[in-house]
This record gives C-alpha cells, structure tokens and sequence, in this order.
C-alpha cells in the first residue's frame, strides 16, 4: 500500500529514520528499552508525507549500524526544539527544527546492515543505495513486505489482507486465545475467543480468507505474496504464501540463501492445519515445514 511518492515516482509504503550515535545518545536508550516517542527530521517534502499510522524503524547508523527500533509514526510532523541534555552533540542539537511523532519499541536483536546487503530484496532500499539522503529515507510497498518478515510480530501469528491484518494470541488469563482485527494501523480490537490456538487461528484465516482469494498473486522471487507469519517454539518465523493453485508455508534454510517450502494447499485452512501435530496444542508447539 502506497502512502505517497517521492518527486522521482517510487511509492512510499513507509520509513527509515536514522539516528547517529555520534550526535543522539542513541544507545543510552536502547539500554533502557524505552519506547522512542519522537524523532527529527530534515526540512524537506517528504515530512509533509508522514501521518498517523504509517510504519517506520530506526536505523542506528556507526560501526554497529542496524534497524534497531520498529513502530509506527502516531501524528503529523511538528515544528518543535531539541533536548540538549539527550544529545551527544548540543551544538547539532539546536539545529533540529522538526520532529515527528512515533511509537517506537527497541528491538531485543537489531537487524544488521550485513542482514539487509544480504537480501535479495532489501540490499535496493534507499537507505543502502544513497547514503546522504536527509532523514526520513523511504521504503518502497515490496521492500516493507520484506522488512516486515523480519521484524518481531506484535503477536504469536498474523494474518493480513492488502486491506487489514487479524492478529492470534494468548488471552492474559492463560485459558484461551483470542483473534485480533487491525483497526487502525498497529491498533487491534479483540473480535472472538477460542480454546485452542488452532481454532483461533483459523478463525483468523476465514476472516481474511474471501479477501485473500480477491486479490492477485504477486509473483516474487519466493513465488507468492507472503499474507501471514507464525512463530515456532524455537523463535523461528513461518511465512505463509499465497501462490497460484493454493498456499505454502515457508522457513527460512540454515544452510543456504533461500526457503524450506511446504507442499502447495488448496485453502489456507488446509495449510494452517498442515502445521499442527493436534489441533490441541499450544503455539509454541508449531511445527516447521
């Protein structure tokens, strides 16, 4: 989905906002794991682009430079001053005019720059290709699709559509588990409760299912459009495709650049079921195709 373009006409499906450890005390908070509530910008169009609900990580730039935080900007660009005492460097510090609001949460394992060059799809983003591009730096709709694979899911498994996402987790009492529906972006309201985590999930597949069927397969190089994630015991994440003919699911390989992929299966359903030993067992028992 396409949140606006760059003057040039790529589509913009969300951010990259960069911070230098040099100027930011960037790692004195993400040892505390605190979630970054705003972040400065550069005076130029793009800020006028970034509005509530949009997706954006942070990428901490420097030797160690990885994506270090992943959440969602919550409101419009603001004129605004720096806190001196937060940065490294204060004489920079007064030349921060803009800021955006964000909700961002620090990642317990960064995603390297090695991770990104290394992928057949995010070694093209904007942030790799041209280094002195002002913050924010864009991604492009195929590029989060691949960014998102990557980053923790908010629950045990997601589903989406190119419209709306259904989130699955345990209820906090620990009986059950409950289905999610986005919304807004990144906000999910409780929908319906079920006994078993398999229950809930499908009932989260049926939802999206009709949807799902609608749109048209988008062939990348993995063969499909990724719709949904699982988690494994093991923190493994399971893709879930759609291709022509049906569903796969997908694992990352250990040994090699590439996917362990499932048989295809006519329905999402089936597929969802293909990865259960017993309907009764919990998400942390998922078995990796």
């Amino acid at each position: 989905m396409s949140i606006g373009r760059t003057r040039d006409g790529v589509d913009i499906a969300g951010w990259i906002l960069k911070g230098d450890p040099k100027v930011f005390d960037l790692d004195a908070a993400l040892e505390n794991g605190r979630v970054i509530e705003r972040w400065s910008v550069h005076d130029t169009y793009r800020k006028d682009l970034m509005g509530k609900g949009q997706r954006c990580v942070l990428w901490r730039s420097g030797p160690n430079s990885a994506i270090v935080a992943a959440g969602y900007v919550t409101g419009r660009v603001q004129r605004g001053t720096s806190n001196p005492s937060a940065r490294v460097d204060p004489g920079k510090a007064k030349r921060a005019k803009w800021f955006v609001p964000v909700e961002l949460h620090v990642l317990d394992v960064p995603i390297p720059r090695a991770e990104l060059k290394a992928h057949p799809v995010l070694s093209q983003i904007e942030l790799l290709r041209a280094k002195q591009m002002s913050n924010p730096t864009i991604v492009t709709p195929e590029e989060l699709e691949a960014l998102e694979a990557l980053l923790p899911l908010p629950y045990f498994a997601i589903i989406g559509t190119g419209a709306q996402r259904f989130g699955v987790d345990v209820q906090e009492s620990g009986d059950g588990f409950s289905v999610f529906q986005e919304a807004e972006v990144g906000e999910f309201l409780q929908i319906s409760d079920h006994q078993t985590s398999l229950d809930a999930i499908l009932a989260a597949a049926d939802a999206a299912f009709a949807q799902i069927e609608a749109e048209p397969v988008i062939h990348w190089d993995d063969g499909g459009t990724l719709i949904g994630r699982l988690v494994t015991d093991e923190g493994a994440s399971i893709g879930l495709y759609k291709v022509e003919g049906g569903y796969e699911g997908a694992v990352p390989a250990d040994d090699e650049d590439g996917l362990y992929l499932s048989t295809t299966y006519p329905t999402l359903a089936d597929l969802l079921l293909s990865l259960f030993e017993t309907p009764d067992e919990s998400p942390t028992d998922l078995v990796e195709v």
